[in-house]
């Protein structure tokens, strides 16, 4: 799990194929009866190491916003990073250039 942020960066930032890749490891660790205590950190570190500006700056406010005690889980943050990319991909926004 910790080398997340590497591994978005290797995939180009495709937050979809991301997710997969992290449910794949959810559901390797949960058939071996384990799990990841620290999910959530790591997911945090690595959608901030995706390759859009607005992406990022969204993915912070989420970030203080559960640093601020708001409940976040593993999925639902995998769900929003997922709704914002395919929002900015449909608007032509996904990695624009400023």
């Amino acid at each position: 799990m910790a080398n997340l942020p590497t591994y978005i960066t290797n995939i180009g930032s495709d937050i979809p194929a991301f997710n997969q890749h992290v449910k794949l490891l959810m559901e390797g660790l949960a058939s071996r009866g384990q799990e990841s205590t620290d999910l959530l950190v790591h997911l945090f570190n690595a959608f901030k190491q995706a390759g859009d500006g607005e992406f990022v700056k969204y993915i912070k406010e989420k970030e203080s916003q559960y640093e601020e005690g708001q409940e976040f889980t593993p999925t639902w943050l995998m769900h929003l990073a997922e709704q914002k990319y395919k929002i900015l991909v449909e608007k032509e926004e996904w990695q624009a250039k400023t």
